[in-house]
Parts: structure tokens; sequence; C-alpha cells
């Protein structure tokens, strides 16, 4: 298939499927609320009509679906792959919004994380203020999910990682906030049942060592 009838056809998909979705069936993960969980999925989008066409997808799905707060997230995510940042910003903000818990909470503070390394200039106060906001709300997301979600652990760590390299690369030494940011959150994924599992071990102690890369 085109493109372009894969976009028809997701397009005449996902408000087929609209009538069956509601709260109850997503808890429930019904069929339709699974469907519909993957045709929102901002990756499947862009692979499906091509990332010049998600912003007129998810246009397309808002009046179905503007209800639901994986709507908004995804939709977030996309408009950071086009480097809409401040429609991005708006998207995650409006998730919170309609259903504030761990996941919507780790997608804004992925937003503002991608947006301070895209849009702000490094050892900027907008930098700080973004990162401010990004790790409030992903200490949310943590606290939200009674720190049983690994997701906004390693939101912190990925990004905190790339933008402690690019002030370090500038500076020749990491923020004193991200250092002190950086042991709050190490000592709490110590602490934490997640990151006892061999695996996710294993990644824990790689995020050291990267960090000691970037501080000495």
């Amino acid at each position: 298939m085109t493109p372009g009838e894969r976009f028809a056809i997701s397009t005449s998909l996902a408000q087929s499927v609209a009538p069956y979705v509601t709260p109850e069936t997503i808890t429930q993960r019904t069929v339709h609320a699974r469907i519909i969980g993957q045709l929102m999925d901002e990756r499947n989008v862009r692979r499906w009509v091509g990332r010049s066409e998600t912003a007129r997808w998810y246009n397309g799905q808002a009046e179905a679906h503007g209800w639901n707060a994986r709507f908004w997230e995804q939709r977030a995510l996309a408009a950071t792959n086009l480097e809409s940042w401040e429609r991005a910003e708006s998207y995650a903000e409006q998730a919170v919004h309609i259903l504030p818990d761990a996941f919507t909470l780790n997608t804004l503070g992925t937003t503002l994380l991608r947006k301070a390394l895209a849009e702000t200039e490094q050892g900027s106060e907008a930098r700080w203020d973004y990162y401010r906001r990004a790790i409030s709300a992903l200490a949310s997301s943590r606290t939200e999910g009674r720190d049983r979600f690994m997701h906004p652990y390693i939101t912190f760590f990925d990004y905190t990682l790339r933008l402690g390299r690019e002030e370090h690369a500038k500076s020749g030494t990491a923020p004193r906030l991200f250092v002190e940011a950086w042991q709050d959150w190490i000592a709490r994924a110590r602490a934490s049942a997640i990151f006892q599992e061999d695996a996710l071990s294993e990644q824990l102690n790689g995020y050291v060592t990267e960090w000691l890369l970037v501080t000495t």
C-alpha cells in the first residue's frame, strides 16, 4: 500500500473503533482498546503515513479521541519528532490535565527534556527551567506509579546524561543542578525493587559508569 492508502485505512479504522473505546474498556484491555492503542502509537503512525503526515493524522482523530489522555501523549511525542515544541508541550500538558498518572507525567517530562536539548543554549536559564520542570514531572510520575515502573528513571538517566555531556563539553564540568539531581535519582533507583533484576541492575551500573565519564 502507498502511504496515502495507509493513511486512509488507519484513519477509518481508528474512527470505526472509537465508539467501543472507553476508560472502562481501556482498563479491561478489550480488543478495541488494544487496537486503538496500537493505532495511536506515534511510532506506528510515523511508519504508516510518513513523518510529514503525522500531524494531519492526529488532527483528524482529535474529535473522536480527544477525551483520551493516551491520544494526547502520543500526539505530544509525535510533535517532538516534528520539532513543534510549543505544540508538543501543550499536548503533553493536556494529557496530564485529563489523567495525571505515571505515564502522562513521564511523557510530559520527556517532552520538556527533549525541548531543553533542542531549544535552549548550553548553560542558559531557560535550560535550567525546563530541566527543573521535567524532573518535577518525573518525580510525580514515580510517585503516582508507586515506584512500580522504570519509565521515569530511564527517562531521567538518559536525558540527564545527554544534557550533562553537552554542558561538560562546553564548561568542562557538570552543573551542580545535574549532579544533585543525579545523586538523588541514583540513590532512589538503588533502593527500588525495580532495579533488583539482573538486567536492570546492569543497566543502572552502566548509567553510573557513563556519568563518571561526564563528571571527571
